[in-house]
């Protein structure tokens, strides 16, 4: 919130959140004679809420909110500290220092958690990372051109609330890039604010003129100075890219509603008549002219052409015509089929790659199929007959069955630097086949295969 008086907007909704979410309801509210919490006072009798408050002049009484108020400034403060920042980040060390103190065992609970003694679930610490390190978010969602890097340096200002990704901010672009995919150098530190505006800018620096390949001149404008006091600073940001700078936060307490202003979109930030948006400087910004397409792409397919695949096979023994079969019933009338059929059953069965129960109510299994192919020598004769059991993947939805994808392939790098090492200290180099490989992964949700 903006302001205190925001309580008598954010303490009805707060009122919902606990009821739907732990089935409690709000009995007794202790606070002290604010006017932001004595503005509540016939919402309370309404919903039957006993509302006490300190004497006067005696926060001791309210010890428990001071305490965790002192805790959450002291810790705060020394994050700030220790990444060498300025205090105008003050809101995003707050929450990180609230994320923080929510997954730290603490002997009050037993040592345990407040997350965990709230919902029962332990958190979980890999994504924890040093505040205010150096960081390189993939940014090339954010483009608007394939000219523009993949990763800019930010700094690294804790993690979202309502999604699975971290906040990182580019102190010369005035920008923040919500993303999952980043990289953390936790041993080197951003330079602060105060040593960006100190360095001497000149008017000419400001216009950068990139190389000719039609792109439009884009101004950089000159970092932001704060001159909000800090009691109007606010904490909340979007999750999608929020174009402000931590130093200005004399923003009314209207645009940071999430409800009422849906998140930007990428390409928002890039518009024609304003490269940055909220961004102020001294020297003004010109319009950026988009250069227009005069003549669209004509491509084959557009024009339905399309040319016969042709398979160029360079070889001094010729490849007899070996037809695959492409069904069951097709494979199972010849006995090298049938033998490479058992060899691969044979192998899942003593693998364990399956259990075998039937199918449980309300569920949609997938299907499987048989792949055969003719594996062959450098001089075209025949190796053995390959037989795989594979399950019809493509019949499960994304976002509904699975959320993430995975390719385990070796990169064609790591091939050359092994060949590489083996040729300058003279190694023997084997080649050898797997007959059966098995990806060593573990699965989080059960897979039904018919």
């Amino acid at each position: 919130m903006a302001t205190k008086s925001g309580v008598f907007n954010i303490f009805p909704q707060f009122k919902k959140f606990v009821e739907t979410r732990f089935q409690k309801p709000i009995k007794t509210l202790y606070s002290d004679n604010g006017g932001e919490f004595i503005a509540l006072k016939s919402y309370f009798s309404h919903h039957g809420i006993t509302h006490y408050t300190t004497a006067p002049y005696t926060p001791q009484q309210n010890g428990a909110s001071e305490c965790r108020h002192r805790h959450i400034v002291e810790t705060g403060v020394t994050l700030l500290q220790d990444a060498n920042l300025d205090f105008s980040y003050w809101p995003y060390a707050f929450q990180t220092t609230s994320y923080l103190i929510n997954r730290q065992p603490t002997p009050f609970l037993q040592h345990k958690s407040p997350f965990e003694a709230l919902f029962d679930q332990t958190p979980s610490y890999l994504k924890l990372k040093k505040f205010g390190c150096i960081c390189y978010p993939l940014t090339r969602p954010y483009n608007s051109n394939k000219m523009q890097p993949k990763s800019r340096a930010c700094i690294f200002l804790g993690y979202s609330s309502t999604q699975n990704a971290y906040k990182c901010f580019d102190p010369y672009l005035q920008k923040f890039f919500i993303s999952r995919h980043v990289l953390f150098d936790e041993t080197q530190y951003h330079c602060t604010s105060s040593q960006i505006l100190s360095k001497p800018v000149s008017s000419a620096s400001h216009q950068v003129t990139p190389l000719h390949f039609g792109f439009p001149q884009i101004a950089v404008p000159p970092p932001l100075v704060s001159t909000t006091p800090a009691s109007s600073l606010s904490p909340e940001d979007s999750p999608a890219i929020v174009a402000s700078s931590p130093g200005n936060f004399n923003t009314p307490a209207s645009s940071l509603n999430l409800d009422q202003h849906p998140p930007l979109h990428p390409t928002e930030l890039h518009s024609p008549t304003s490269p940055f948006p909220h961004s102020t400087g001294s020297n003004p910004i010109p319009p950026v002219n988009t250069p227009h397409r005069t003549r669209t792409m004509t491509t084959r397919s557009m024009n339905q052409i399309f040319k016969p695949k042709q398979l160029h096979i360079v070889t001094k023994h010729p490849l007899p015509q070996t037809l695959e079969p492409t069904c069951v019933s097709q494979a199972i009338t010849q006995l090298h089929w049938r033998e490479a059929m058992s060899n691969e059953l044979t192998a899942l069965m003593k693998h364990g790659t399956w259990d075998l129960m039937p199918l449980p109510p309300n569920c949609a299994p997938m299907g499987c199929k048989w792949i055969f192919r003719v594996k062959r020598n450098a001089d075209g004769s025949v190796n053995r007959f390959k037989a795989r059991l594979v399950a019809k993947g493509f019949h499960q939805r994304p976002g509904v069955d699975y959320t993430e994808t995975f390719s385990p392939v070796v990169k064609p790098a790591t091939i050359r630097a092994v060949l590489s090492i083996a040729v300058m200290r003279g190694w023997e180099l084997r080649q050898m086949d797997v007959n059966n490989a098995f990806l060593n992964g573990a699965l989080t949700e059960t897979v039904f295969m018919e």
